[in-house]
């Protein structure tokens, strides 16, 4: 009995040592899984990481190259603006020698009536011999003037070429590499012609825009330059409205308008009166001024049953800067159809991508192979736009300015890759 007690606790214990370590098994499959779910969450985890480096970098390369393409826009605007400021200094300088002149003209022909006056003719004949002085030193001021206004214009219109070269595609494709290179050696553009994702609608969609932004800058601006008499009177009446604002806005200046720079008196039988002008002019391609200033004496008088104001005498004062070799503004950067619209927005879109080296965990696809769908993609659009800032003191609330390049309002924004490029409003 006893005997048959001690062999079965010897099966007992024979059976036990055989189930031993089958728990283990169930341990290590957890402990594969786990560490599956480890590598997994890492990898989710690189990642997610990568691609908001990825993402913050192509949006930064597209702000910088929207921010490039507005600066230069509005360069061109302050630099248009800058040339219209110079043209109105020749005119001011021209209105002033016609003044001059005409002053000259007045005391010689006082000085013919009244030399014979004691004290009056001395006085007057002084007057004659300092005016016949400084009438041709105040010429070649007014000369000088001119052709010094020309050069800043000339230096000007070279300062827009050089725009031109930044709102080029190289310099926009360096300007991004940079920002791309800035975020770490393994962020890069796709460069034009690439074939990275050419399955993604995304992608085929930047890639076409991407194409045609090349051409549109170029197709919105003449950048050979606009001569002021093929543009469709643009830049003839940005100076007269300039002329308009700076003569009724500052009265004291020299150049006014024809109502302030005209007066008379009478006292009948004898009226003087004086009047004059000074006006922009443009002859072919060269832009200029013509002023004059005339006075006039006059008698009441009766002939053949008609009875008025006769001129007995006049002086005249002029001035022309085509006499003084001035071209003005002889070219500028502006716009191809001459004319600002009212729906024109400009777009920088950039396509970028990280390559995820020799990170295995990271890449995408079966097996992880080598191959171009595992580097992340990211794309961007910058919108280039003409906004008047609400309120603005020379437009009525309800008015809308059109794009142009003489005032700057571009300003630069994110946006969809569907809207980026179609402002409207």
């Amino acid at each position: 009995m006893y005997a048959r007690m001690y062999r079965t606790q010897i099966d007992r214990y024979r059976s036990a040592r055989q189930c031993r370590g089958q728990a283990s098994v169930m341990g290590i499959a957890l402990a594969l899984m786990l560490m599956a779910g480890l590598f997994a969450l890492y990898n989710v985890g690189q990642t997610t990481t990568e691609k908001t480096r990825l993402v913050n970098a192509t949006d930064a390369a597209a702000y910088s190259s929207g921010v490039q393409l507005a600066r230069n826009l509005n360069f061109l605007a302050y630099s248009n603006r800058a040339m219209i400021a110079n043209h109105m200094a020749v005119g001011h300088a021209t209105s002033y020698v016609s003044w001059v002149n005409y002053l000259d003209e007045v005391v010689d022909d006082l000085n013919s009536w009244l030399f014979w006056v004691p004290y009056v003719g001395q006085v007057t004949n002084a007057a004659n011999q300092f005016l016949s002085t400084y009438q041709p030193i105040n010429e070649t001021v007014g000369q000088a003037i001119a052709v010094g206004s020309q050069g800043l214009n000339a230096a000007i219109y070279a300062g827009q070429l050089d725009a031109q070269a930044a709102m080029s595609l190289s310099a926009l494709n360096r300007l991004q590499d940079e920002i791309l290179l800035s975020y770490g050696p393994n962020v890069r553009r796709v460069p034009l012609g690439a074939g990275t994702m050419a399955g993604s609608a995304t992608f085929m969609q930047a890639r076409a825009r991407q194409f045609s932004e090349n051409a549109e800058m170029l197709g919105y601006l003449n950048f050979a330059g606009v001569a002021p008499g093929n543009d469709g009177g643009v830049m003839q009446e940005m100076v007269a409205r300039s002329t308009d604002y700076v003569t009724t806005q500052r009265p004291t200046r020299w150049q006014r308008p024809d109502t302030a720079r005209n007066w008379r008196f009478t006292l009948w039988p004898f009226r003087v009166i004086k009047d004059g002008f000074a006006r922009p002019t443009l002859n072919g391609n060269r832009m200029g001024w013509d002023a004059e200033d005339r006075l006039r004496f006059q008698v009441w008088g009766c002939r053949w049953f008609s009875c008025r104001y006769r001129t007995r005498g006049e002086a005249v004062g002029t001035a022309d800067t085509a006499d003084w070799g001035y071209d003005g503004i002889f070219r500028y950067v502006g716009t191809r159809n001459n004319a600002p619209t009212r729906n024109e927005a400009h777009s920088a879109t950039v396509i970028a991508e990280l390559d995820l080296g020799q990170a295995s965990l990271m890449r995408s696809g079966p097996g992880a192979h080598d191959q171009a769908s595992e580097a992340l993609v990211a794309v961007s659009c910058a919108e280039v736009h003409f906004h008047r800032p609400d309120g603005f003191a020379a437009f009525g609330s309800n008015q809308i300015e059109y794009a142009n390049v003489f005032n700057p309002f571009w300003k630069v924004r994110l946006r969809r890759l569907n809207d980026c490029g179609n402002e409207s409003g």
